[in-house]
């Protein structure tokens, strides 16, 4: 299976075999490898595109002989709320070379991490929604999804992947899986 590699760079660096292999060294992955529901998935009112989920990334990156390291920076806003960007860089396991990369960002005050289910006072039956009082609760879930974002726009960059992925949004509550319509 093709991959990038510095011998293919040398080759043609940027020509038409160069995308070629990548391309079918994508296909090829998708089908013996990248399950519909668990590497990738559509996600109804977002297009026909599939979007690529955290474990497809991790297959990708894989099959890329890429590591993934993080640049984090946090800023501190009111309230105690945080908001966190990450940058993963895309690095050649074999010789090191940093190939691409892709940022991701998440904050406390995106909804599902300011606000929590209040369960004392019920609407209609269902529990209310008030403003999470501990917000520090969920520094470490917003920095683990900045990161997961970073990465997923980083593998799908580095592997030329938009042709077959939309931008990740798998972290979109209650959202189903659908399984892809047959090529």
């Amino acid at each position: 299976m093709a991959v990038i590699t510095q011998e293919l760079a040398k080759q043609d660096a940027g020509g038409v075999d160069v995308v070629s292999a990548q391309m079918g060294s994508l296909k090829a992955l998708m089908k013996t490898s990248l399950k519909a529901g668990m590497d990738y998935g559509k996600i109804p009112g977002t297009g026909n595109k599939p979007t690529l989920l955290q474990p497809g990334a991790e297959k990708i990156a894989l099959m890329l002989g890429i590591t993934l390291r993080h640049d984090v920076n946090t800023s501190q806003l009111k309230g105690g709320h945080r908001e966190v960007t990450v940058v993963a860089h895309a690095i050649l396991r074999k010789t090191g070379e940093e190939v691409g990369d892709g940022v991701g960002l998440c904050s406390t005050m995106e909804s599902k991490y300011r606000y929590r289910k209040d369960w004392e006072h019920k609407v209609n039956g269902r529990p209310g929604v008030i403003e999470n009082r501990d917000v520090a609760d969920v520094y470490n879930t917003v920095l683990k999804m900045a990161e997961k974002r970073a990465d997923i726009d980083c593998v799908k960059r580095v592997a030329s992947a938009s042709e077959f992925f939309t931008q990740d949004l798998e972290d979109i509550p209650d959202y189903e899986m659908q399984q892809p319509a047959p090529q």
